[in-house]
């Protein structure tokens, strides 16, 4: 991927619970790089904003499968079901 400058390098940077791909030559952000399960930190919320996704569906289940079913957003409603069906098939091998 490249940066509007036409510049082909890039580089990872954390930006809070987010991983971000930035040019090397103008430092402009590119792209929001998809964090895998385990390591994705949930966004919302008093109660468990900042926690990874796995370790709620292990502590609160009823409350990711709500998110599964009621949050309007199809990322964070998808992350929510990745991780139940994730937490399910761990327990069952």
């Amino acid at each position: 991927m490249s940066c509007l400058c036409n510049a082909s390098k890039t580089y990872t940077k954390q930006a809070g619970p987010h991983l971000g791909e930035y040019c090397t030559a103008c430092d402009t952000w590119i792209r929001w790089i998809p964090q895998p399960l385990d390591k994705y930190v949930w966004p919302l919320g008093s109660k468990h904003k900042g926690q990874l996704i796995l370790a709620i569906a292990k502590n609160d289940r009823p409350y990711l499968e709500w998110a599964a079913s009621s949050i309007t957003n199809p990322k964070l409603k998808l992350k929510a079901q990745e991780a139940l069906d994730y937490v399910d098939q761990s327990t069952n091998m």
